[in-house]
């Protein structure tokens, strides 16, 4: 059950008088002569919705920045040949991490808290930049904002221009996150001129799509099959703000080796549809969806992945739900003894009480082995987050939110 905030030290006092602070709808251009516009993150399906619920906002937010993109560049047979190595260099190399966002927020809580006793969650939060190129000389991993950003510098030194651009939120928390977050993911957009014909080559290393999807500006793309999945991007035909969708279709093998659509109990398995924008370049993702996601987020998570985009291992705080999950793919490790039970996803009491030379740390071990984390580390910063949970969800969920999962319970 999620609890609200209450009165206690620190936390942010409630926004009786707040009204939502949300942007007139469509475009608006707002520079003159930069062809820069500002976009409502708001979903404009669901503003009166929103409106109605309450506030929106207790603080106010950076609005998302956009331009158009208009420049299409010939590339050499060498450098289209070269953007699929790049991708799943990038996919190989890296790991998927969002933990690395929410540790930068705890230790600047910390830090606030020895010179101001008061300072609270909240208070790190209004306080807090976030710079995903700095995040990625780390070397730690980064979540689709950061491997996006680094696949489009190993790009520019082969000469070719990529352009960050917006996908539509994917499942937060609930529809009230979805609808407060806006736009949820990043990936890159290559925009070519081939024969006189204007081309969009989608590369997606945060999804872990490992090879590109070219596309016509006006029309779809043939299907790209990749082990068990296939992939395709089409017109949306719903005519939204995100004018085209990457499909994604699970696949199964037959005996004579075909690949077809998946079927659950005899009807074929939908694909997975997100919708994005590849027309504008997204120019501010730090100050936007790195800051706002987290104001709906229920999980953070560090995954190992091959080139290919096949994850090996992974390791998830589930804040929403106060769970831990960890695994490695294709192997079931986590037996308890007096049960024979495999068991890979377990409390936050569990966790934080975990002892030494259990079935538990061994397992832990394991992972962050495959994952390349030191465990200790991992452990001690994991603890950290749990024992903020609490604060987490009461002060870094945005209102709408917090009353969306409440009223869920």
């Amino acid at each position: 059950m999620v609890n609200l905030p209450n009165s206690n030290a620190g936390a942010p006092e409630p926004a009786e008088k707040d009204e939502p602070v949300i942007a007139a709808p469509g475009d608006t251009d707002v520079r003159e002569n930069t062809g820069v516009f500002y976009r409502d993150k708001i979903l404009e399906a669901a503003r009166v919705e929103v409106l109605e619920s309450g506030p929106t906002e207790d603080i106010a937010r950076v609005q998302v920045e956009l331009r158009k993109i208009e420049a299409f560049q010939e590339l050499s047979p060498e450098q289209q040949v070269s953007i699929a190595p790049q991708l799943e260099n990038v996919i190989g190399k890296m790991k998927y991490n969002s933990f690395v966002l929410v540790d930068q927020l705890m230790e600047l809580f910390e830090r606030g808290r020895k010179t101001r006793p008061n300072y609270s969650l909240f208070d790190a939060f209004k306080d807090w930049q976030v710079s995903s190129k700095d995040i990625n000389e780390l070397g730690c991993g980064n979540n689709c904002i950061g491997m996006a950003y680094e696949l489009q510098a190993q790009m520019e030194a082969q000469g070719i221009k990529s352009y960050m651009v917006m996908f539509k939120t994917p499942n937060l928390i609930n529809q009230q996150a979805n609808v407060y977050v806006g736009s949820g993911h990043g990936a890159l957009i290559i925009p070519t001129l081939r024969n006189g014909q204007n081309f969009l080559t989608l590369v997606d290393p945060g999804q872990l799509v490992p090879k590109p999807i070219e596309f016509p500006l006006n029309g779809d793309s043939a299907e790209v099959i990749i082990g068990n999945k296939a992939y395709s991007v089409m017109k949306n035909p719903s005519g939204s703000q995100y004018p085209f969708n990457l499909n994604v279709q699970p696949l199964t093998q037959l005996p004579d080796g075909r690949m077809v659509p998946m079927k659950v109990r005899g009807k074929v398995k939908p694909p997975m549809i997100s919708e994005f924008d590849p027309l504008n370049e997204w120019l501010n993702p730090d100050q936007t969806i790195q800051r706002d996601i987290h104001r709906g987020l229920g999980e953070i998570k560090i995954t190992k992945q091959d080139e290919a985009g096949r994850i090996h291992g992974f390791f998830r705080v589930d804040i929403q739900n106060s769970k831990i999950s960890l695994k490695l793919v294709d192997q079931e490790f986590l037996t308890l003894a007096e049960t024979g039970e495999v068991k890979n996803v377990i409390s936050f009491e569990e966790f934080a009480n975990m002892q030494a030379n259990s079935d538990l740390q061994k397992a832990f071990w394991l992972v962050c082995k495959y994952i390349s984390e030191d465990p200790v580390s991992l452990f001690e910063r994991t603890v950290r987050i749990i024992s903020n949970a609490d604060a987490y969800r009461e002060q870094i969920w945005a209102p709408s939110v917090r009353k969306g999962a409440a009223n869920n319970n």
